[in-house]
């Protein structure tokens, strides 16, 4: 989900806050509950910087199709179960939903405010500084706000708040009086906890019918090897953008180039479609003689008529292609109720980014394991384990369901 920010000044990360360092680096895992979502997702913690973790600690998160969520303890000992994880915002707050926060023995209360604006909804309330414990990640001087104002966030249900894994400088004024303030991630690597500011996503993919083919996880302080296949894809952070973004060159359709000019895509956990640069989503709408929804929770998506054969898109992102395969990018008939649509129009997870932008969303992160890395400004993909149906290639090389050395 795309934090709306104004401009941006120099980063400043450490708070103007000065509380004992911690004397033990020792950490915890949480007991967890099966909560009433179709499946379950698993959170890992590496506590250094190798990229094979042989004892990960795991936490819950539940991916409701609609949204990628986890447990996050704070407060007086209070657990947020259904805290969206967010790579497109970069501040963390509490209070959406039925639990409240209230202060605990680690709590510090500021004399700050925060204010977060999204695509979908907005908060704002007092900051506390407290300890943060996701899984077995803790960190022990974390900015959290305590929202006394929500804005309807349409697009969400069940959640308790947001949890964003976004670059720091995207939460620059979120705090009025403050500039950057750290992450969770930058608060684990300051703390000591992990070696490197590195997320690893791994999200699970559903079929056609909206079933769960596999767990998920997400890796702080490195990745695993053992959910995607072969290499790692970098591209490069575009850095005037607060958010993590990519290039995306262009966009085929089968063997057919569709019209893009190359276009900047945040990589987004926190949004559900995949948003294609604005001429290539309306290329292929002409292109399958589509229908783009004019009202309702699904406006600005894509429809494709019931009885045409389809074929995979393409996305060539920094040498390397991506391919989406119709049973990924088709949304399952089970969830029209919820969206509250009918046949025989067949529903996409494809919307307009609109002129210039675009957006992988989660969607798109089902298919490919993604690596955020703070250190070196970087992003990286590569098909899951699970991706079933995925070819990807390098440059003009031979297609292959293991994606060659793109660095």
């Amino acid at each position: 989900m795309r934090l709306l920010a104004g401009s941006f000044l120099p980063i400043a990360l450490l708070p103007s806050l000065s509380f004992g360092t911690p004397t033990t680096t020792s950490l915890f895992t949480i007991p967890l509950q099966r909560q009433t979502q179709p499946a379950l997702l698993y959170l890992n913690f590496a506590e250094d910087d190798s990229p094979d973790m042989s004892d990960p600690h795991n936490a819950a998160v539940a991916n409701q199709q609609v949204q990628v969520v986890t447990a996050i303890e704070t407060g007086d000992g209070q657990t947020f179960p259904n805290m969206l994880v967010d790579t497109g915002s970069a501040f963390l707050w509490v209070d959406a939903g039925q639990t409240k926060y209230s202060p605990g023995p680690h709590s510090h209360r500021t004399n700050y405010t925060f204010d977060v604006g999204y695509g979908d909804g907005s908060a704002s309330g007092d900051v506390y500084v407290d300890q943060v414990v996701i899984g077995s990640a803790t960190v022990a001087h974390q900015y959290v706000g305590a929202a006394t104002n929500v804005s309807t966030f349409s697009s969400l249900v069940n959640f308790d708040g947001i949890l964003g894994l976004g670059r720091n400088i995207g939460n620059n004024g979120s705090i009025p009086g403050k500039q950057v303030t750290p992450t969770f991630v930058d608060s684990l690597r300051s703390e000591g906890r992990i070696q490197a500011r590195t997320i690893g996503v791994y999200l699970a993919a559903y079929d056609g019918n909206g079933t769960e083919t596999d767990a998920g996880e997400i890796t702080f302080g490195g990745v695993d090897r053992g959910k995607f296949l072969g290499d790692l894809a970098w591209a490069p952070q575009k850095m005037d953008n607060p958010h993590w973004a990519i290039q995306i060159d262009s966009v085929s359709y089968g063997t057919m180039s569709l019209p893009n000019s190359t276009s900047e895509a945040i990589v987004d956990t926190g949004t559900l479609p995949i948003l294609l640069p604005f001429h290539a989503f309306f290329g292929l709408s002409q292109l399958l003689n589509g229908t783009i929804n004019n009202s309702g929770p699904l406006a600005g998506w894509l429809a494709v008529p019931p009885n045409i054969t389809l074929e995979s898109l393409t996305l060539s992102i920094a040498s390397a292609n991506f391919t989406i395969p119709p049973e990924a990018y088709l949304m399952p008939e089970s969830l029209y109720a919820h969206y509250n649509v009918t046949g025989p129009q067949r529903q996409t997870w494809f919307a307009s980014g609109g002129f210039g932008n675009a957006a992988l969303g989660q969607k798109f992160l089902e298919l490919y394991y993604s690596v955020y890395d703070s250190d070196n400004e970087r992003i990286g993909f590569a098909p899951t384990t699970e991706g079933a149906g995925m070819k990807v290639s390098c440059g003009m090389g031979m297609e292959s369901n293991v994606i060659p050395s793109c660095t």
